[in-house]
């Protein structure tokens, strides 16, 4: 049984936003993650002729999520990140995150 940080994963979690934006924030006229605003999914190799791939605010879970209407990709910032790099396992995503993303913005 593979041992899972609740806490790492809930601070992740509030933090969304930040990794959404840190990762895909450039794909985005204003620079930063418009949540609700369509773009190419990231996740796939060429360039959609309709983008379809968006990042949004999940009130009943307080925390922001992807999906994209054409692939049915979708999930968390730590499944997005686990994707994207192509990583097996959700603990590896975690540590990438913690590692690369959250420990450059410590306030």
């Amino acid at each position: 049984m593979r041992y899972k940080n609740f806490r790492t994963e809930d601070h992740i979690q509030q933090r969304s936003y930040e990794v959404f934006n840190y990762i895909i924030g450039y794909c985005y006229k204003s620079g930063r993650i418009e949540p609700k605003i369509l773009i190419s999914n990231p996740l796939i190799k060429n360039i959609q002729q309709t983008p379809s791939f968006n990042v949004f605010y999940s009130s009943s879970k307080g925390f922001y999520f992807y999906k994209d209407y054409a692939t049915e990709h979708k999930g968390d910032c730590i499944k997005f990140i686990q994707e994207i790099k192509n990583l097996k396992y959700r603990s590896e995503a975690v540590k990438s995150i913690e590692a690369n993303i959250l420990s450059l913005r410590r306030y």
